[in-house]
């Protein structure tokens, strides 16, 4: 099972042309899940930057790399990426899926239009 231990060393999986990667980063205040896809090129990436307060709270801070010209927007990786950060999200509190204290984070964020 991925734990924050596991979060903190990094994760990664490769499947075809699309490498996903979880790092925690700033003494596990902040969290960033990057898409790269058209790996193993690394020069065009999604990243989805997360960062957490003190009270089950997590902050989308930034989506960036699929916006209007990136050629990734409506690919499926915006979503992607947020299913993965939830999901990443869960492994740092080390809650399963389902657990009724899961109910106690508080995501927060803005959408800025035409960024």
């Amino acid at each position: 099972m991925v734990n924050k231990s596991k979060l903190r060393h990094g994760l990664e999986w490769i499947s075809g042309n699309t490498k996903i990667t979880i790092q925690l980063k700033n003494n596990d205040t902040h969290m960033d899940v990057v898409i790269l896809p058209d790996y193993p090129k690394e020069k065009d990436r999604v990243v989805l930057y997360l960062r957490f307060h003190g009270d089950h709270t997590v902050e989308v801070q930034d989506l960036h790399g699929n916006g209007i010209s990136s050629g990734y927007q409506k690919c499926g990786y915006g979503k992607q990426i947020g299913n993965i950060g939830i999901q990443a999200v869960y492994a740092f509190y080390e809650f399963s899926f389902g657990d009724s204290v899961a109910r106690d984070i508080m995501l927060i964020g803005e959408t800025i239009p035409g960024r």
